[in-house]
């Protein structure tokens, strides 16, 4: 982009993430199928809780991916595509069981997809990553003084920013849970929002200070936003690690590439009856850059 350049910084992240995170795992895309394909996995997390028109849009869009992914394990295995060994798309496609049967094309589809989409997701964390530098200018400059402190605010990004508020999951068999009992069937939601701003956990819970992180001990229990616990054992993000580093990388990057001290115009409230809660103009931004073309 030029000196100058305004853009919509959600619609931009998620075009660039998505053309990244395709060829990183093999996957064809030609440059001009990169909007359609863009806005299509975008749907699947930004109108996946709608309860409007957007969940159909999002339906409609998961079955296009599906097809999209199955076509590409196909091409695969009937060697219309050879795509670099070890790649994601060779992995999933060539994946085979203990029995050594190949994944269903349905169900290989769903496992690359699920490569594909979350990477995408880190957008809506970019996102906030540039609304919190464009609502705390006190830590812009923190940052340009001390550039290792860009995961201590990342952290506190992934803290306070509500990308989903909670996580449901069913219980298979009965379980117990401090004083209550849980039976076979029960739906159960973990409060991420809750539990990463409770003041049992967090001093000053509501209040963005980065510097909490400084020598944090990690505690897999309080900060939850992609789920709670270990890794390994239970239902929490395996790609977390990767979303830091791109945020951290990412961070980094806004401060250096946009104009700060013009911002649009816009309104920078959280739609927070909206699952991811976007800022309502998907943040604006005026692009900054050493000479024409940077």
């Amino acid at each position: 982009a030029r000196n100058g350049t305004e853009i919509v910084l959600q619609d931009a992240l998620e075009e660039v993430l998505t053309a990244a995170v395709c060829d990183w795992a093999g996957v064809p895309l030609d440059t001009r199928d990169l909007p359609e394909r863009s806005r299509m996995l975008s749907h699947l997390f930004e109108h996946a809780a709608s309860v409007d028109l957007r969940q159909l849009v999002a339906r409609l869009s998961r079955q296009r991916a599906d097809r999209w992914a199955a076509a590409m394990v196909d091409d695969v295995r009937a060697s219309r595509n050879a795509p670099l060994a070890g790649s994601a798309l060779a992995t999933v496609a060539n994946w085979r069981d203990p029995g050594g049967a190949l994944l269903p094309p349905h169900v290989a589809a769903v496992e690359l997809l699920n490569i594909l989409r979350p990477f995408v997701a880190i957008s809506t964390f970019l996102t906030f990553v540039a609304h919190a530098l464009a609502t705390h200018p006190k830590e812009r400059e923190m940052l340009r003084a001390d550039p290792d402190a860009a995961l201590c605010f990342v952290q506190e990004v992934r803290r306070t920013y509500p990308f989903f508020p909670l996580l449901v999951a069913r219980a298979r068999k009965p379980a117990r849970w401090r004083d209550h009992a849980i039976p076979a069937g029960r739906l159960v939601a973990l409060d991420l929002w809750g539990t990463n701003r409770d003041p049992a956990a967090w001093d000053d819970p509501h209040s963005f200070r980065p510097a909490r992180f400084a020598g944090w001990d990690g505690d897999p229990y309080t900060l939850v936003p992609q789920g709670g616990g270990d890794h390994s054992m239970g239902h929490r993000c395996p790609g977390e690690w990767v979303t830091q580093d791109v945020m951290v990388a990412g961070t980094r990057s806004l401060l250096d590439l946009v104009r700060w001290d013009a911002l649009p115009s816009q309104d920078l409230s959280l739609n927070m009856r909206n699952l991811p809660a976007l800022p309502r103009s998907r943040m604006r931004l005026v692009l900054q850059g050493k000479g024409p073309g940077t």
